[in-house]
Formats: C-alpha cells, structure tokens, sequence
C-alpha cells in the first residue's frame, strides 16, 4: 500500500483520479445526446398517442350513444351498456377503451390516426374546392380580436419552419458588430426590405442566445452594416449552442484551409500551374 507523503503515490492517485473523470466526461457526452434525443422523440410520441387515444375515444362515444339512442327506439337490440360494464372499468372513457381498443397495434393506431388527419388537411389545403374554402375560414379567422392575432403569428412562424430550405431563411449566416468595432456577433438572416419613408434597404436578423439557439433577439439592421460571413448553417448552430467549444476549425478543417478555400472561390480565373 502507498505512503500518501510519498510523492510518487500522490502522482499516481492523482493519475487515476485524472483518468476516471475523463472516462467520466467521455461517457457523458456520449451519453447525454443520446438521452436528449430519445427523451425528445419520447415527448413528442405521447403527445401524438394522446392525441390519437382522445381522437378515438370521441368517436366511440359518438359511436355509442347513436346506439344507446337507437335502442331506445327499438330499433337494435345490442345492450350496449352490459357490455360496457363488464369490462369492469368505472370511467367511460377506460370502459371504451377496454371494450373497443384493447386490441395488438392499437398504439400504433393512436400515433398514425392523428399524422394521417393532418396529411390529409394539408393535401386537401393545397387543392381543389378545399383549399378556397381554407382561404375563406383562414380570413375569417384573421378578423377575430385576439385568435386572429395568435393565428397569423402562428401561421408566420410555421410558415419560416417550412421555408427552412429556402436559401434566405436561416440559410444566411452573417457577423453584426457588437458593442464595439472588432467584436461580432453572430446572427442568421431572416428577411428583407426596404424602409417605407428613407426607401433604405434593411436585413431583419435572428439573433440567438448561447447555449439555448430557441431563444434571442430580433434585429432590423442596416443591409450595410451586415457582414457576410462562410459559416454554414450547422456550424453556426454548433458554434452557439456550444458556446464556442466547436469552432468552424473543430469540424474538420483547419482555420489555414478555410482561409485558402475562401481564397480560391475569390479567384476562379486563377490561372492554374502546369502539371509535369
């Protein structure tokens, strides 16, 4: 057993300690991004199967009381409501449910039913006698007091969720210079105009916070005072949500090879040497 005075055992503990938290740091960043997205696709599965589960529960209620209404009319004899309490639940909801979808795959079901719901909006949305009946209801939305007002912002913002792969949303990195000449900031470019009274092009920016991209600052900034930058898109998420730790030069190429790219993209007429 080591003397912990001897200065070659302390190095040595010391060695194990380093070698068990890099082991340890190793592990979690492995592991947390993993546990991250699985939690996430986890969230959104049981929203989705929540939604489907009430989606199909209303149906069997609708289903049931047309025939409850029926039998009091002599018009079926089923005993709907023997066979709903020998299930043995006390809530109706858990009865239907027992009685109509206790069946394998009804999971399934729950998470495809509502998917398919919205496909089949969106494709009815995009054509035919539907899509001007969607514009009607669309108008008439807009005109309420404060639904309008939540319905068009909505709309706005999944309107820029859907142009993502349009080249100017989020598509556009640029460097704003904040608070002093030689400091930037980074931003992504969301739109453009031109000012209403000085007729002065203008760059409206999307200005996220680190480490949280999902939240920051919208800018109009002077389409002069922008400056272009050759970060991509991933990159600069990385970089931000990051704070700094993955660079541009940590994702492959080294700052000396993107300044030679950049080089070479400025000059494409570059006469090229002779190859022996």
């Amino acid at each position: 057993m080591s003397d912990p005075t001897d200065p070659a055992g302390s190095h040595e503990h010391k060695t194990w300690i380093c070698i068990v938290r890099k082991a340890l740091l190793s592990g979690a960043a492995v592991v947390l991004p993993l546990l991250a997205t699985i939690w996430v696709i986890s969230f959104l599965l049981v929203q989705v199967w929540k939604a489907g589960d009430w989606i199909l529960i209303q149906g069997a209620r609708l289903v049931v009381g047309t025939i409850q209404w029926l039998e009091k009319f002599g018009a079926v004899d089923t005993d709907i409501n023997a066979a709903l309490e020998g299930t043995g639940k006390l809530e109706l909801a858990d009865q239907l449910r027992e009685l109509f979808f206790s069946w394998p795959g009804g999971g399934l079901v729950r998470i495809l039913l509502p998917l398919s719901i919205i496909g089949l909006i969106g494709a009815a949305a995009m054509r035919g006698v539907a899509r001007h009946w969607f514009a009607k209801l669309e108008v008439w939305v807009q005109t309420l007091p404060v639904l309008g007002l939540i319905y068009k912002s909505v709309k706005q913002l999944m309107e820029s969720f859907r142009g993502l792969s349009s080249q100017r949303n989020f598509k556009r990195v640029v460097y704003i210079d904040y608070p002093a000449p030689g400091c930037r900031l980074l931003a992504f470019v969301t739109g453009d105009f031109a000012d209403p009274v000085t007729d002065e092009p203008k760059t409206v920016v999307f200005l996220p916070t680190s480490p949280n991209p999902l939240t920051g600052f919208t800018l109009v900034v002077d389409t002069d005072k922008v400056t272009e930058c050759n970060i991509g898109l991933e990159a600069a998420l990385k970089l931000v949500f990051t704070a700094g730790l993955v660079t541009p030069a940590k994702m492959g190429k080294t700052p000396e090879e993107i300044a030679a790219e950049a080089k070479l993209n400025d000059e494409p007429n570059a006469p090229k040497s002779d190859q022996a």
